[in-house]
């Protein structure tokens, strides 16, 4: 992604008490319209008991793999929250996860400037589960 003038101040992050009820992790605002992300921890999946692979949920899915977890919806209502900024802002709002192994693998992609490169961003909208 490359946006043609840079963001209006310093980035927006809200502590864990505002996190909760705005749903995001940081926000940057661009001249036009503000850019929202939600940061993931992947894990990464290695063996054939993951129950993407063990329960065939995801055909055609092969080891390795990296999963990420949302909070369940009696638990948090981040994902709506995101959900519902998306439709102010369409394709302005995003999860965000490295896909990178371990940390020197981290270390290299941030000296080389390839972090986002080498992440995946997609909207909170998109069904990105096995079976949608």
């Amino acid at each position: 992604m490359v946006w043609p003038r840079p963001p209006v101040g310093a980035p927006i992050f809200p502590n864990l008490v505002q996190e909760a009820t705005l749903g995001y992790d940081v926000q940057i605002n661009f001249p036009a319209v503000p850019l929202f992300f939600q940061y993931k921890l992947p894990e990464l999946m290695t063996r054939a008991s993951a129950s993407e692979i063990a329960n065939g949920k995801c055909p055609g899915l092969t080891l390795d793999f990296f999963r990420i977890a949302l909070m369940r919806q009696d638990v948090s209502d981040q994902h709506r929250l995101l959900i519902d900024w998306e439709g102010r802002y369409p394709g302005q709002v995003f999860y965000a996860a490295p896909c990178l192994r371990d940390s020197p693998a981290f270390n290299s992609a941030y000296n080389t400037a390839s972090v986002v490169s080498r992440s995946i961003l997609f909207s909170p909208a998109e069904d990105r589960s096995a079976s949608g």
